[in-house]
């Protein structure tokens, strides 16, 4: 009999087992029923048992009354008696949208001709912030609810800015759970600012939050320079992952971020103000006491400081009537890692024009300083200088004679125009009149045409490339007999007229800054483009002054035909 009944129990145990491993659960629950208009708080959905995969979860109407800011699950799973079961937990951070005694209706699971239901849940909406003793924003400080597993953040170094002062943005990925997916995200929009692109960490960081750990990944960073006072808005950022193979793609929504940008003072606002925010300092190399007359002397400028370095393109001087006096080059040295910070150097031409003793012009930018709230100006004094007369005078004089400093700094800045212009038209014209008589020679040479573009090359361009190049060969080749500024000038025509020939464009008259874009364009490779930048810089200042040239002129056109060779194919 004792054995009868002890088989009995075991027998009643596992049919218990058996009953509640199987029995399907659906249970809600919020960390918070009470709260203010303005906070959140973390809504859960926990099913449990035996759920079959042809169950179907209907979420409860949050319409009218909340809003949902993000979402989240967890997933596990247990063996009893054999029988497997799992449990889900289904995690909304909710907003209220009215204040009052707002309701959410039972969740229901239907599947096989049965529904499971939750409890409807009242939440109890004050106006104000939350209620003393109940924490605000989900539960700490980062808007992290304690029951969510995947968070997208975005953050910013600071919620009220200067117009143009530097601002950090970075986007977070936050998860405590693992991912069975690589995570793919749309970076938000920054209208009403400049962006310059930083370094983001690599290496993913862990944070506690709500006493429980979170992997930090870092997405992106961004320095951001508000364009204008008002506010401005970083709108939602959004990324896409799998959280694992039994699910599709999910989607988190960062929050929008607001910025308070307040206008710059107008009291004390220098004339020359460009719009430069940070902080910042001014510093040149030394130059020498003496000097002489129209040969050129080269003062570098350091401006060093964070802050919106990029927007910098030119300093301030006064105009002196002693100097001629032209930017040469820009180069930086900028980091762009927990901001924009570095140096940008300027490189700029002084020409003494008559002998004597005078002082170099001085040199400065204007900025604000947010910090102390007001406007500061770093300068680079002028240079007392003896300036000795030159054998070079008379070369320089019709310079001198015909236009005003200004004017000269405007002719450096852009690139010559082709001084043969006249001669060509009229050689053009005159090989048209002969052309049109010789119509037999014509056809014979339009036909010769046809077989060297079928035998010999194999585009239209390789033609046209081969004949100006031929062209500026044969000019190159006549540049011995010149001398002087001519000569000079003859070098930069040539390699302009190459160049207009290569790209179909004319690019006489333009500036140096018109002239790098149109090469970039025709994906010209940067150090191609530096060298032809660097041999236009030696022309022009041997052109104002042939004195200062520090090679003679078969150098210069040996130099010239090598980088007419290196072009061929590149442009």
């Amino acid at each position: 009999m004792k054995r009868f009944l002890g088989l009995m129990l075991v027998v009643w145990g596992c049919c218990i087992s058996l009953v509640f491993a199987q029995e399907v659960t659906v249970t809600a629950r919020a960390d918070r029923t009470t709260i203010g208009q303005d906070d959140r708080f973390v809504y859960d959905i926990i099913i449990s048992g035996k759920v079959d995969n042809s169950m179907q979860l209907h979420l409860p109407a949050f319409e009218g009354n909340f809003q949902i800011v993000s979402q989240g699950q967890e997933n596990s799973y247990s063996i009893i008696n054999g029988q497997v079961s799992s449990s889900q937990t289904r995690h909304f951070e909710l907003v209220p949208l009215r204040v009052g005694d707002l309701t959410i209706p039972p969740a229901k699971l239907v599947g096989g001709g049965t529904t499971y239901q939750s409890q409807a849940l009242v939440i109890h909406v004050k106006k104000g912030a939350a209620p003393a003793g109940q924490p605000a924003q989900g539960g700490n400080a980062a808007g992290v609810g304690p029951n969510d597993v995947v968070i997208l953040r975005g953050t910013v170094s600071k919620t009220e800015a200067y117009e143009g002062e530097e601002i950090i943005y970075q986007l977070e990925f936050l998860r405590r759970v693992q991912l069975w997916s690589s995570i793919s995200y749309q970076f938000p929009e920054f209208k009403g600012f400049w962006a310059e692109t930083l370094k983001a960490n690599p290496n993913e960081t862990t944070l506690q939050i709500n006493g429980k750990g979170y992997g930090v990944r870092e997405l992106a960073r961004r320095s951001l320079f508000p364009l204008h006072p008002g506010t401005a808005t970083i709108s939602s950022s959004k990324a896409g992952f799998v959280l694992n193979p039994f699910e599709g793609d999910r989607v988190v929504e960062s929050k929008p971020i607001t910025i308070k940008v307040k206008p710059l003072p107008l009291a004390g606002k220098p004339a020359n103000f460009s719009g430069l925010v940070g902080d910042f300092s001014l510093a040149g190399n030394a130059l020498p006491k003496v000097a002489s007359q129209n040969q050129p002397i080269t003062l570098r400028i350091e401006l060093k400081g964070r802050g919106g370095l990029t927007r910098v393109s030119d300093l301030v001087f006064a105009e002196d009537p002693a100097f001629k006096v032209y930017k040469s080059k820009v180069q930086d040295a900028i980091q762009f890692e927990n901001g924009v910070s570095g140096k940008r150097v300027f490189d700029y031409i002084l020409v003494p024009r008559t002998a004597g003793q005078f002082k170099t012009p001085g040199f400065s930018v204007s900025f604000f300083h947010p910090k102390e709230g007001k406007y500061k100006t770093v300068t680079v004094p002028g240079t007392a200088l003896t300036i000795v007369p030159s054998s070079e005078e008379a070369e320089v004089s019709d310079f001198q004679s015909g236009a005003q400093p200004s004017q000269l700094r405007e002719e450096i800045r852009y690139v010559h125009r082709d001084l043969d212009t006249g001669k060509s038209q009229g050689v053009k014209q005159a090989l048209a009149w002969v052309l049109g008589l010789a119509n037999a020679g014509l056809l014979l040479g339009l036909a010769t045409l046809l077989v060297v573009r079928r035998f010999v090359f194999k585009t239209e361009g390789d033609v046209q490339h081969s004949f100006a190049y031929r062209h500026a060969l044969k000019r190159v080749a006549g540049l011995q007999k010149k001398g002087g500024a001519a000569f000079y000038q003859e070098l930069e025509s040539i390699l302009i007229g190459y160049l207009s020939a290569r790209t179909r464009m004319e690019l006489n008259g333009l500036t140096w800054d018109k002239l790098q874009g149109v090469l970039v364009e025709k994906q010209v490779p940067d150090a191609m483009i530096q060298r032809i930048g660097q041999f236009l810089e030696h022309v022009h200042a041997g052109g104002y002054a042939p004195g200062a040239a520090t090679k003679g002129i078969d150098d210069y056109a040996s130099e010239l035909k090598q980088l007419l060779a290196d072009l061929k194919g590149t442009v």
